[in-house]
This record gives structure tokens, C-alpha cells and sequence, in this order.
């Protein structure tokens, strides 16, 4: 007897089908050899739908383990991303905003190393007061220097 299979039929539906005929088969078969070759028909079609079933499964774990590992990995990176953002605001948050331009600093730094670097920069005394006053209280003496 032919299998009458449907196109709506599952892979597990066509394999129950299956088997059920063969089943049937061999119960009505009276010779003993014919009845052999069935059952180990039977027994290579169980086992091979077994493997199959199988490999299915492992295929469908590995591929949720591994959009796991993706949703994981990138939850891990987005909140690295946002604590490096915060640290990194945190961190100009206390540094005063530059008013100037930074050419202006260059050349700042320029004109201090030419300073540094001439002979002729050296640091004057303390002008010294001959009369020294003395405070009251609350006053503050200042001292001047010429640079």
C-alpha cells in the first residue's frame, strides 16, 4: 500500500505514518524472513529519524546559545560604552572651560620657553622698605616683586 502523505503534514507526522504501515506490514506477513527484512527496515528507519531529531536539536541549542551570547555580549558592551560616556564627563565636569583659543595657549607656551631658555631672564630681588610699619590688626603686608 502506498503512503498518502499531505502537504501539511509535519516531518514527525510522515515518520508516525510510516511506521505505522510498516507495522502493519509485518503483522500480516506470515514469512518469517519477509518479516526480518521488515523489522530491520523499521529499525533503520526509527534510527535514522532518531539522528535526525538529533542533530536538529543540537543545531537549534547552538543557535540559541549563540544569540544568547550575542545579546549578552552586547548588553556587556552598551553598558561599557555609558560608564566610559559617564566617566568621561565626569572627568570635564571639574576642568574649567578654555575662554581663549588654543593658539593663544601656544603661543603662551611658546613665549615662557623662550623666556626659560634667554640668559637674560633672571628674577629680580624683593624691593626692601627701609621703614617698616607695624600693623594693626586685620592689615596684611604685601610685598612686591619686579619680574
Amino acid at each position: 500500500m502506498p503512503e498518502q502523505f499531505y502537504k501539511s503534514d509535519t516531518p514527525g507526522e510522515r515518520h508516525e505514518k510510516r511506521v505505522f504501515q510498516l507495522k502493519k506490514e509485518i503483522a500480516r506477513e506470515t514469512n518469517p524472513e519477509k518479516r526480518g527484512a521488515l523489522q530491520a527496515l523499521l529499525d533503520e528507519i526509527e534510527k535514522k529519524f532518531y539522528l535526525e531529531q538529533q542533530e536538529k536539536r543540537i543545531k537549534a541549542a547552538k543557535l540559541y546559545r549563540s544569540k544568547r551570547n550575542k545579546k549578552i555580549a552586547s548588553i556587556f558592551l552598551s553598558g561599557l560604552l555609558i560608564i566610559a560616556a559617564a566617566a568621561t564627563g565626569l572627568y570635564f565636569m571639574g576642568k574649567p572651560m578654555n575662554e581663549g583659543s588654543s593658539t593663544s595657549n601656544a603661543e603662551d607656551s611658546m613665549d615662557r620657553s623662550n623666556v626659560l631658555e634667554s640668559d637674560a631672564a633672571t628674577v629680580a630681588e624683593p624691593i626692601v622698605h627701609d621703614r617698616v610699619t607695624p600693623l594693626s590688626k586685620g592689615q596684611v603686608r604685601a610685598y612686591r616683586y619686579h619680574v
